[in-house]
């Protein structure tokens, strides 16, 4: 590991815009998350206008469970670029299975409409998930069914279905 770290520190010390190399070296730290963070933050710092190392860091805070840390950072990127889809995925996504309230529900609802005419399993999922959480089950199902359709292999996008079907009393589909 510490050759490896040396090498991306060379890197980035000779192009401190190298974004996949400071991604790189805080892959080598699976079990110490604030050296790894700690590294995001720096190429984040060096890169202003790149929004990727700040989908790594919102990412990694997903997978440690702290969503109010991840939310921070996808609205930060969506100050930053508006037009960031999987930003807004994301964050939607993050909103819908980890928040419980009525405003985040919303919130994911209207960032997730810009999916509608996906071809992206993912993204049809997240906005039709957001028409569950919101009570429109119709346009849920017709979004989750064309998830399934274009992505039929991840389990969460025929359980999201499901639980379309039961709420608008269909449990006899899918």
């Amino acid at each position: 590991i510490k050759a490896a770290a040396e090498q991306y520190e060379d890197i980035i010390s000779l192009r401190p815009n190298a974004t996949r190399a400071y991604a790189s070296l805080g892959a080598l730290y699976p079990n110490d998350p604030e050296k790894r963070r700690d590294i995001y933050q720096r190429g984040i710092d060096a890169n202003k206008k790149d929004q990727s190392l700040n989908l790594v860091l919102a990412s990694d805070y997903e997978l440690a469970n702290q969503f109010n840390e991840a939310i921070k950072i996808y609205e930060i990127i969506l100050v930053n670029d508006p037009s960031n889809e999987l930003a807004a995925n994301n964050l939607a996504a993050v909103l819908l299975d980890f928040q419980s309230d009525s405003k985040s529900f919303e919130r994911a609802l209207k960032l997730a409409r810009q999916f509608e005419d996906s071809d992206q399993a993912a993204f049809l999922d997240t906005l039709g998930w957001a028409y569950y959480r919101n009570g429109d089950y119709g346009n849920a199902i017709r979004l989750l069914e064309a998830a399934v359709e274009n992505d039929d292999k991840f389990a969460q996008l025929h359980y999201h279905l499901g639980m379309a079907f039961v709420k608008a009393e269909m449990p006899g589909r899918g």
